[in-house]
């Protein structure tokens, strides 16, 4: 039996500091989101899974950046599933929803529209539905949409709760308000509550836009998708989003450029949307040539080429602003348009002393045809360049090639063999006997040397020793006998007698 909750004016009032409060903190958690692959931003920064059938790079900030997979065939889904595998919900009332154009009930968070809450999920929200969709939400019903909407909530006591447009919902307490069975559903999609999270009967999903042509075999581009571009020979990728994911075949390897060109000087000073066109289109730098050189010879002295025809979208979108602020800082703001002209002409765009003329840019006129090779004495021509289709290249490997990194080249089942061990250094010969000597001791070299050279020294020495022993006793007795007749002549010494 359902429980009546009549509302009041206190009720109300009491639900203006929660809306404050939610306001506050919503704005103090706000911060820039970064989807991973797969998903997109939502304009509220949500990031949610691209359509079945789709995938999205990483960074995508839109469903039509969810580009379609031709391998892949989309399955219709039955809606509500979650209902359905529940079974809380009859066959019948589920398909009566259907009927009605509901696809999916979605509980919202405290203080969101149901607008919100069904675009987040990629869905619309109607306020035409029929009554009966709400009527027929019973206690066990609401309950299981509660569960299967968010696994981690469910409904505590619950209650109808008339004369509001922003019915069914919960509240922070777990409890379950439910529209009246029998009175007329006042249900809106934008209409909040500060201290409710509203259930929503979301109906058919949004149109997004139909999905560009995947970039095929040996082509790329910077989304993945038509305009593309050629890779470099001897690569075979499969939507490629730039230059690089081009990789080689089988017992090749890439060789990569130095130089990686960009357009980062002029993203102040032109619109996203225009670098977007560019971008797409293969455009990676614009340079301003010299006096009569040409685009060819201009983005040759950049390593990079010219490729014409030029896709008409590259040149219509420029505009006398635009002109006028990449020559500034193209120039290092040397250059000033101080006239500008729209002009067809095969070098458009281009500069003559101080006149800048671009292309065409209203739509559905003829902006002329681009030519790479033209040019003209008094014009500077300011030249899309793109990457030279040779910086990129596959070599072969080589017959024995070996890498760490297995893709490259393939590795060989071991390493190559390591480089012989020089020999080792021969044995100094032995000084010729005879010559031995304390000094040249230490420089023999094995220790049976080394025994017979310290005793040969240590006889050297004793002998030494000996002669200078007989030389010593020798010279003291030739000195006695030299002084022993002086010593007699002057009577100091009495000789000797027999």
């Amino acid at each position: 039996m359902r429980m009546i909750l009549r509302s009041c004016m206190s009720c109300r009032g009491v639900q203006r500091l929660p809306l404050l409060v939610v306001m506050l903190f919503g704005l103090a958690e706000a911060s820039v989101q970064i989807c991973t692959a797969g998903d997109y931003l939502t304009a509220r920064g949500v990031c949610l899974a691209c359509p079945q059938g789709r995938l999205s790079v990483p960074g995508a900030t839109s469903i039509n950046q969810c580009l379609c997979q031709p391998a892949e065939e989309v399955v219709a889904t039955a809606p509500f599933p979650g209902l359905t595998q529940d079974a809380t919900v009859s066959q019948t009332d589920l398909d009566m929803w259907a009927a009605e154009g509901v696809v999916s009930w979605v509980l919202g968070a405290l203080g969101e529209s149901c607008t919100d809450v069904c675009a987040d999920n990629n869905f619309l929200c109607s306020d035409n539905l029929d009554s009966n969709v709400f009527q027929i939400i019973s206690i066990d019903y609401m309950s299981a949409m509660v569960t299967v909407s968010d696994p981690s909530k469910s409904c505590g006591v619950s209650f109808e709760f008339p004369g509001y447009d922003w019915i069914p919902a919960t509240n922070a307490a777990s409890n379950c308000m439910l529209p009246p069975s029998t009175a007329t559903a006042l249900y809106k999609c934008g209409a909040v509550s500060s201290s409710a999270a509203r259930m929503c009967a979301c109906t058919a999903p949004a149109p997004i836009d139909p999905c560009p042509e995947v970039c095929g075999n040996s082509s790329w581009s910077v989304n993945g998708a038509v305009p593309c571009i050629p890779c470099f020979f001897g690569s075979t990728p499969h939507g490629a989003r730039n230059e690089a994911n081009c990789t080689c075949d089988t017992n090749t390897y890439t060789v990569k450029p130095e130089f990686t060109p960009d357009m980062s000087s002029i993203i102040p000073v032109v619109p996203t949307s225009v670098l977007d066109v560019w971008n797409a289109n293969g455009v990676k730098m614009w340079t301003w040539g010299k006096m009569n050189a040409n685009c060819d010879e201009t983005c040759a002295a950049q390593n990079m080429t010219c490729t014409a025809p030029v896709h008409e979208d590259v040149l219509r979108v420029f505009t006398a602003d635009i002109m006028k602020n990449m020559m500034t800082i193209l120039s290092n703001n040397e250059h000033h348009c101080n006239n500008n002209f729209i002009t067809q002409d095969s070098m458009t765009p281009y500069t003559a002393m101080t006149t800048c003329y671009f292309p065409n840019h209203v739509a559905g006129t003829n902006v002329g045809t681009f030519s790479c090779a033209d040019k003209a004495i008094l014009y500077k021509r300011l030249c899309p360049c793109f990457l030279d289709p040779n910086r990129y290249r596959c070599e072969a490997c080589s017959d024995n090639s070996y890498v760490d990194h297995p893709g490259e080249c393939p590795q060989m089942t071991f390493p190559p063999a390591a480089a012989p061990a020089p020999p080792p250094a021969a044995a100094p010969a032995p000084p010729p006997a005879g010559l031995q000597s304390a000094t040249v001791a230490p420089a023999i070299a094995s220790s049976s040397t080394d025994s017979s050279a310290n005793q040969t020294i240590f006889a050297v020495l004793i002998l030494m020793g000996v002669v200078f022993g007989l030389l010593w006793y020798k010279s003291q007795e030739a000195r006695e006998e030299q002084i022993e007749p002086e010593h007699v002549s002057r009577g100091l010494l009495t000789p000797s007698r027999a």
